[in-house]
């Protein structure tokens, strides 16, 4: 099991690799809109000064503050955005994540949406592919999207590109999957990355999900597990977080 927090690169980010670092995390996922507008040198000496890893690259902050999307108006713009986070994801052998980043439907229909979004993902894998890095494409819930909210609907879109796979995550799947082991487990041949929260979005043991079940059905899967959640104060999240799930584990 490999651990790791999901973080924006802000102004307490070398403490809180440090402090990440001392409770046992075995890495960083990194969220931010854009990454040329980072000292990626930087960041990465940062990283495994701590020893930790970048076990992945989230790009939903490009859509949310500057509005790209692969299937929206600016869509070439988007997949170049795209290639330059696999750029990054390159450098530091992490996983780049397609979540929000794939845009909202609106008004396109379902087929146009999806030949959109499979071109697009075609361009970015084969990109990716050059590069030696794979691309998860996450379900998100049906209150932040109307396009892909679940498992069956990604897996539908991910074709059989070996650098192209998924990413669950357990506060949208207990919101749209009618089983979320059943979901786990059709999704566990092409599973790249996992986002842990709780029911109300918070760390681990603080909803009521059940992860005992959650953890049981993810089995031997053994890539990264992140923590993708809202917090007050983010150092008392990750303890929360690592102390649950480890605990969680170890009662399987």
């Amino acid at each position: 099991m490999k651990l790791s927090f999901v973080v924006p690169v802000d102004p307490g980010f070398a403490r809180f690799l440090a402090e990440l670092s001392e409770l046992g995390y075995n890495g960083v996922e990194l969220s931010l809109p854009n990454p040329h507008r980072i000292d990626q040198s930087s960041i990465c000496q940062k990283v495994e000064e701590h020893g930790l890893e970048i076990s992945a690259i989230g790009t939903g902050q490009a859509y949310l503050k500057e509005g790209l999307s692969l299937i929206g108006p600016r869509r070439e713009e988007s997949i170049l955005r795209v290639r330059e986070f696999i750029d990054f994801g390159a450098l530091v052998n992490a996983v780049v994540i397609i979540g929000l980043i794939r845009g909202k439907r609106g008004p396109l229909s379902e087929k146009e949406a999806s030949g959109l979004l499979s071109e697009a993902l075609a361009d970015c894998a084969d990109y990716g592919e050059d590069a030696g890095v794979k691309m998860a494409l996450e379900p998100i819930n049906r209150y932040e999207t109307d396009y892909i909210n679940r498992v069956e609907e990604a897996l539908g879109l991910i074709g059989d590109r070996k650098n192209l796979g998924l990413l669950i995550d357990s506060f949208h799947m207990n919101i749209e999957e009618a089983s979320i082991e059943r979901s786990i487990a059709l999704s566990l041949p092409h599973l790249f990355h996992v986002h842990l929260a709780d029911s109300n979005r918070l760390a681990p043991g603080w909803g009521h999900l059940d992860f005992e079940a959650v953890l049981r059905a993810l089995g031997d899967y053994d890539k990264y597990m992140s923590a993708e959640i809202f917090y007050e104060d983010r150092l008392e999240a990750a303890k929360q977080t690592i102390d649950f799930i480890r605990d969680v584990k170890g009662r399987l």
